[in-house]
């Protein structure tokens, strides 16, 4: 069974946090961090994200042991350093390869087939938009 867990980007501190994922009535979204393995406490810490960071935890790790989340930017095939970004597509996450013509190609994310592919986190499309045209 993965681990589920969200990222976002607090803007106040300027870095990423990692935990429990909330959304208030009002539209804001939060972070709740964990003090151990998925348990929230009176000490756990509460922060504003920016709802566009926000990305859930994959399950699998990239071939150098990084956690993938959804809105990662990998490479992946070492002879041609294709760049794919993770997004979440109905039932599985996938990896969209972005071509000169901006079409998009599915390759599914999951652990079992994660040796087929070389794999490396190289940035988020939050702090690197320029890479990724919708």
């Amino acid at each position: 069974m993965r681990e589920i867990k969200f990222r976002g980007y607090n803007k106040e501190r300027e870095e990423w946090v990692y935990g429990c994922l909330c959304r208030h009535s009002n539209g804001e979204s939060y972070i709740i961090t964990y003090l151990s393995e998925n348990v929230i406490s009176r000490e756990s810490v509460v922060y504003l994200v920016d709802k566009e960071s926000i990305g859930q935890f994959t399950g699998v790790l990239d071939n150098n042991g990084n956690e993938i989340y959804e809105g990662d930017i990998l490479q992946y095939s070492v002879a041609k350093k294709r760049k794919i970004v993770v997004e979440w597509s109905e039932y599985a996450f996938i990896g969209r390869e972005f071509t000169r013509k901006n079409e998009k190609y599915p390759i599914f994310i999951c652990s079992s087939r994660i040796e087929d592919f070389y794999l490396k986190v190289i940035c988020n499309r939050y702090e690197n938009k320029e890479l990724i045209k919708t």
